[in-house]
């Protein structure tokens, strides 16, 4: 079953496509409930993006997690 991303990813990182952006939600989201944990997130981060790109991603995320 195909869940969105959440909203608010396109403007969080707007420097992946929309086509990145859902198939990076889509394997990172292994249990399939529809929401991304910080577990899947960085372990599924390396297989989804070029290494230029998840250096990005990271860098906003710990931005955005670190508040």
């Amino acid at each position: 079953m195909y869940v969105p991303p959440p909203p608010g990813t396109r403007q969080a990182i707007p420097d992946l496509s929309e086509h990145e952006i859902n198939r990076m939600f889509e394997a990172l989201d292994v249990d399939r409930t529809g929401t991304v944990d910080i577990k899947e997130f960085f372990a599924g981060l390396i297989q989804t993006i070029d290494e230029e790109k998840q250096t990005l991603v990271a860098q906003k995320s710990f931005t955005m997690l670190d508040k």
